[in-house]
């Protein structure tokens, strides 16, 4: 069996060690979750732009406090994916 590994990022403000999925906001497109993607640049960008909001919804708030991004990147055996509930996307869709 030919085993093929794939990278995969996750762009977010939080600092962790651990994955937990009931960490994830409830309300993403595909429900409570841990979402990657194959595109560093993707992830990265979400990463700012969640640091952006954060900044902005404390300044409204009058309050100020150094907000990091972070980038996580994973090395995964594709095969491993059977077991897991992955929806994937091979291009940008409306779906």
């Amino acid at each position: 069996m030919n085993n093929t590994t794939i990278t995969l990022y996750h762009g977010t403000t939080y600092d962790f060690t651990e994955v937990d999925v009931r960490m994830g906001k409830p309300f993403k497109d595909f429900g409570q979750g841990f979402y990657t993607t194959r595109s560093r640049e993707s992830a990265i960008n979400m990463a700012l732009r969640n640091r952006d909001i954060d900044i902005r919804r404390m300044k409204r708030r009058g309050m100020t406090h150094e907000i990091k991004a972070w980038l996580y990147t994973y090395e995964l055996d594709e095969s491993r994916l059977e077991s897991l509930k992955v929806k994937r996307f091979e291009s940008a869709n409306k779906e």
